[in-house]
């Protein structure tokens, strides 16, 4: 009998993952605009990896605040507090978290390793200015960090 139940709730959020929409609360933080330095808009490969890093950047803050939005009713709650229902969404929530970080993961990867490319041809000068990234990066986790601080505090 559990294992039809486990069956059927697994058949149920495959359903749910496969059917979901992203629907994007729109309380999310705007989409960061990397601005490129004048030392590098001439150069087209330096331009292409700062616009994929600042697509990468957008997507993995926007997942994190789908995360934190989409569970925040189910913080502090204990697992036999949860209905069915909760778990599926709970579930589904972690799934739909998961793949968009294994797809951050990958694309993250490919910037990681074009950047040692990128960055071998470059002056001094451009390498301070190619710095942009990283401090964009930073920027969004200090956004995040102060916009989700209480998150989870009971009010």
């Amino acid at each position: 009998m559990k294992a039809i139940k486990l069956i059927f709730i697994s058949i149920v959020v495959l359903v749910l993952v496969s059917c979901s929409s992203n629907n994007k609360s729109t309380n999310h933080l705007e989409p960061l605009k990397i601005d490129i330095p004048k030392e590098l808009k001439n150069n087209e490969e330096v331009v292409i990896f700062i616009e994929g890093s600042e697509s990468v950047i957008n997507k993995w803050s926007d997942s994190l605040e789908s995360l934190f939005n989409d569970s925040e009713e189910f913080v502090g709650k204990s697992e036999d507090d949860l209905s069915i229902k909760d778990q599926i969404k709970l579930t589904q929530i972690g799934l739909d978290f998961m793949s968009q970080m294994a797809e951050f993961g990958a694309e993250m990867t490919l910037l990681e390793n074009s950047a040692a490319t990128v960055q071998s041809g470059l002056s001094d000068k451009e390498l301070e200015a190619f710095d942009i990234v990283k401090q964009a990066l930073k920027l969004r986790i200090d956004e995040l960090g102060e916009k989700y601080r209480n998150f989870g505090n009971k009010k």
